[in-house]
């Protein structure tokens, strides 16, 4: 029984900390599963830190492409006047619609995203055949699909250079790509594809309704501030601005888990494109994770209070021997101060 009433509290002990240590690095394995939440820590430096802002619009407030330059020289003087004029910054504009591709007798609908800028830096995915299409590229007639997408049309992904017919235009499949991996990704994805913003298979100009920027952070809440800045009066009430730099920290976790229940109604016309959805489950999940990890911590902090009072209770070493320990080292250095002083009278 003695060897129980010594060994059990530190079994207990152990438990709860290797516990409380799994889920943390759980935490963090969940986030970064989302690479379109981490394109500002590919590309800063430890001289040059980055973060990454988005805007989200409902269709009927989607920034036109002639108005998409405004948004560039509004970030670009926002970046000259905090002095960071001179460092790389990227910004990443896409519009989203359902559209059904068609090759031979198969046929698939899919999430088509129109995209401009950087948005395949932004977004960075594993391409498994072709290459990305670039706004430089002197077509644009060109279409980028996911794996599963191309395989249901063609039974492979190794299809670079295939063709697909969309709203009756023909367009060669640039390149292939596998979808992000992590289950928060895998419940929202969808077949998807891409096409750049002039493709000449849209029906209609497209109209931007998420705008990601990853901006120079000289001080916290920068990125987000400036792009907020330049949109101006483009940046409608009801749009979604987001500060990916801070989304999961643990001062927005405890926000999430106390509106958890808001969270849960819907945004009327917004419509989140995946990759925000598959960020706002993750931060649901890391919410509802504190619970546990606060019940761990509250434990480990319990029982050691319980086995401090405990070595003070039987004056092995205790909170009194803290006091004569701290009352003794300053006696010492006082007498070591006077003989300094009067050692040599």
């Amino acid at each position: 029984m003695k060897h129980v009433k010594i060994w059990l509290p530190v079994a207990v002990f152990l438990t709860c900390l290797l516990a409380l240590g799994l889920l943390v690095h759980g935490d963090a394995s969940m986030t970064g599963h989302l690479t379109a939440q981490n394109a500002a820590k590919r590309w800063q430096t430890t001289e040059k830190p980055c973060a990454m802002a988005s805007v989200f619009l409902s269709p009927g407030q989607a920034i036109p492409d002639a108005k998409l330059g405004e948004v560039y020289v509004g970030l670009d003087k926002a970046l000259t006047t905090a002095g960071a004029g001179d460092q790389r910054w990227y910004l990443a504009a896409s519009g989203r619609q359902d559209a059904v591709l068609r090759s031979g007798d198969r046929s698939v609908k899919t999430e088509l995203f129109a995209v401009r800028g950087d948005f395949f830096q932004a977004h960075s995915m594993t391409l498994r055949a072709g290459a990305y299409p670039q706004d430089g590229d002197v077509m644009h007639d060109r279409i980028v699909l996911d794996r599963e997408t191309a395989w249901v049309l063609f039974y492979g992904d190794n299809v670079a250079g295939q063709y697909v017919e969309l709203n009756g235009v023909t367009l060669q499949v640039a390149g292939v790509v596998d979808r992000e991996p992590g289950r928060d990704n895998a419940l929202v994805r969808e077949n998807t594809c891409w096409v750049l913003w002039d493709c000449p298979a849209l029906e209609a100009p497209p109209g931007y309704t998420c705008l990601e920027a990853v901006l120079p952070q000289p001080v916290s809440g920068f990125a987000a501030g400036a792009l907020t800045t330049a949109l101006g009066s483009m940046l409608p009430e009801g749009a979604t601005v987001t500060d990916n730099d801070r989304r999961f920290s643990l001062k927005n976790r405890i926000y999430v888990l106390r509106h958890l229940a808001q969270r849960s109604v819907g945004d009327g016309e917004l419509g989140y494109p995946y990759w925000e959805n598959a960020a706002r489950i993750t931060e649901n999940r890391l919410a509802l994770r504190l619970i546990p990890e606060a019940i761990l911590a509250a434990l480990l902090l319990l029982l050691l209070a319980i086995q401090l009072l405990w070595w003070n209770h039987r004056r092995t070493w205790g909170l009194r021997s803290l006091r004569r320990l701290f009352e003794d080292a300053v006696e010492r250095k006082r007498r070591r101060d006077w003989d300094r002083t009067h050692g040599g009278t």
